[in-house]
C-alpha cells in the first residue's frame, strides 16, 4: 500500500506542478509579472490542488505514513518546481525543432 500512496502522491504532484506552470506561471512569466507574490500563489494553487486530489484514504495514509506530511508535500513540491525548470527549456528547444 504504500508504494501504491507513494507514486500517488509523487505522481499528482508533478501533474499539480506542470498543470499551475502551463496555465498560470508560464501566461505571468509573458507579462512579465511573474513576481515573489505570484510565485507564493502558484505554490499555494498547486499545493492546494495536491491536497484537493489526495484527500480520503491516500491522505489519511500518507500522513500516518509521515511525521510531517505537509512538510513532506512542501518539499516535493519544491524539488519538482526546480525538474520542471530544468526540463522546460529541453522541451522547447524540442518543440521548436520538431
Amino acid at each position: 500500500m504504500f508504494d501504491k500512496y507513494n507514486y500517488m502522491l509523487a505522481d499528482t504532484i508533478t501533474s499539480c506542478v506542470v498543470a499551475v506552470n502551463q496555465t498560470y506561471v508560464d501566461t505571468l512569466k509573458k507579462q512579465g509579472r511573474f513576481d515573489l507574490d505570484a510565485q507564493k500563489e502558484a505554490f499555494k494553487r498547486v499545493y492546494e490542488q495536491v491536497l484537493e486530489i489526495l484527500k480520503g484514504d491516500a491522505y489519511d495514509y500518507l500522513n500516518e505514513v509521515y511525521s510531517d506530511l505537509n512538510g513532506y508535500i512542501t518539499s516535493l513540491i519544491e524539488q519538482q518546481v526546480r525538474e520542471y525548470k530544468i526540463e522546460k527549456p529541453i522541451l522547447e528547444d524540442t518543440e521548436a525543432v520538431g
